[in-house]
């Protein structure tokens, strides 16, 4: 970059380069090859390799930790008969506020089978999280733990 001081203005002169020596191509050539192969290599293991071994992995996993669940309107025998199967865990839908642990889990757990309930907050009015912090519903979630824990606090999720 030249700078002219009487007019002010600025020119550019491009460098001249030399001409590249032949060995030098060569070791360009070789790194972009190299460069090219890899990227072509991690493409081929992203799409082709890496998905076998996820695969095969959570199936491990699979075979590992699989437990078997339903969440029917039947009764868990009636459907286990239905499809010849038996379930290891029993999902319970129940709104909070009627809630009973001795109808609703024990049986389950007598059978041992896991038990997975969700308990509904039922409200009318999108002031629902209210309800809960302000122990609206309290005296249903004592009542069920109060009936758990007499009945030897086995595990149930909630």
């Amino acid at each position: 970059m030249l700078k002219d001081l009487e007019t002010g203005t600025t020119t550019f002169e491009p460098k001249t380069t030399a001409p590249i020596s032949k060995r030098s191509f060569n070791r360009y050539l070789v790194a972009l090859s190299l460069l090219v192969l890899g990227f072509l290599g991690f493409v081929a293991f992203s799409t082709v390799v890496q998905p076998k071994l996820r695969e095969n992995n959570i199936r491990r996993n699979l075979r590992a930790k699989l437990r078997i669940g339903i969440a029917d309107t039947k009764p868990v025998e009636e459907r286990e008969k239905e499809i010849g199967a038996k379930f290891d865990i029993v999902v319970k839908y129940q709104n909070v506020k009627t809630v009973n642990y001795r109808w609703m889990v024990k049986p389950y757990l007598d059978k041992g089978k896991k038990v997975v309930m969700v308990l509904e907050f039922m409200s009318y009015s999108y002031r629902n999280l209210e309800d809960v912090a302000r122990g609206s519903y309290d005296e249903h979630l004592h009542k069920f733990i109060d009936d758990l824990k007499n009945d030897g606090n086995r595990e149930i999720s909630i």
